[in-house]
């Protein structure tokens, strides 16, 4: 199959064979249980599911296990998980996975701080995924945990996470988008979070990734973007971030791990109302050909710390910049 289908005209047009959810039962008047199993069903047996359109209402009890290169469209189908604890959709060991238009809620009130199965999409060892045009609110996970992708889109989605349930500075696992596990060709793009402990979150390791245009704000728990060590080809840019708990933007490096982040931009930023730094770049030894100039204003900490563009080894001296109002880096 080769592709994506954006919409459900799309695929009648394409000849290929789908299922509405709808036409084996699914429906609001069901159970999660049986929706689960109706739609279970579905995705056992094709590889294109519609889920019934626009306003149409499905609770769910437990996950729906995809397989590889299936597509999922919703037309603004809300899909509700009843069950604690669990991901909604399990995409383990899969790949060709796309899924648009849905409206996915958690359950709400399962957040803790170690469990990472409360997520819409768990995607452990995928191969690719790509969710564009969903909406994801209450996840106690995240919207989308995948590791080890080699590609990653997560394209004009709406986050909006279990707000009441977090607590500032310590919460940390109820994120927007997480890429972890040296995943590649990761693209976080347009999207609108909110009301989560961690805006973005791209772990140890990764290789090409952009995070561009999007909006984080009201972060509860943590930082609005964290980044974590020897990513190789890392691209902030035109990101909008304010009211976020402690750093605006963090790369987390940690010069035991061996592992430096190369070829780094971070550009054209808006930051505001931070806890602690704008931006900020830890273990200046693992820093190399990075460029900086991002708009930071409001923030707590006095200065942004920031490394220059490096032209060989030994030049790695931090520059702090101070003051109050608008500070801009460059």
């Amino acid at each position: 199959m080769s592709g994506p289908f954006n919409r459900i005209g799309d695929v009648r047009r394409s000849n290929l064979p789908y299922v509405n959810v709808q036409w084996l039962g699914a429906g609001p008047e069901r159970t999660g249980a049986e929706n689960r199993a109706i739609m279970q069903y579905a995705l056992d047996n094709y590889l294109v599911v519609l889920f019934g359109g626009h306003r149409m209402q499905f609770d769910v009890a437990g996950k729906l296990v995809v397989r590889n290169n299936h597509r999922l469209l919703f037309e603004g189908a809300r899909l509700t998980q009843k069950t604690n604890n669990m991901q909604l959709f399990d995409c383990d060991g899969k790949t060709g996975i796309e899924a648009t238009g849905g409206v996915f809620y958690g359950v709400g009130d399962d957040f803790n701080n170690s469990s990472t199965l409360m997520d819409c999409f768990r995607a452990l060892g995928v191969g690719t995924i790509k969710l564009v045009d969903n909406e994801f609110h209450n996840f106690a996970g995240c919207p989308v945990n995948a590791t080890g992708a080699t590609s990653f889109v997560f394209e004009r989605n709406k986050v909006r996470g279990p707000v009441h349930m977090l607590v500032p500075i310590t919460s940390g696992t109820c994120c927007g988008p997480v890429a972890d596990g040296a995943s590649s060709n990761v693209r976080i793009i347009g999207n609108d979070i909110s009301g989560v402990s961690q805006g973005i979150v791209v772990s140890n390791n990764n290789v090409s990734v952009t995070i561009s245009d999007n909006q984080i704000h009201g972060v509860v728990g943590q930082h609005g973007m964290y980044l974590g060590s020897g990513i190789k080809g890392l691209t902030i840019k035109g990101n909008t971030l304010d009211t976020i708990s402690l750093q605006g933007i963090k790369i987390q490096q940690h010069d035991s791990y061996g592992q430096p982040c190369e070829d780094v931009s971070i550009t054209g930023n808006s930051i505001r109302g931070c806890g602690s730094h704008g931006i900020l770049l830890t273990e200046r030894r693992a820093i190399d050909l990075m460029t900086l100039w991002s708009r930071v204003t409001r923030y707590q900490t006095p200065g942004v710390t920031e490394f220059k563009p490096v032209t060989s080894l030994m030049d790695r001296s931090p520059t702090t910049l101070s003051g109050e109002g608008e500070t801009e880096s460059e």
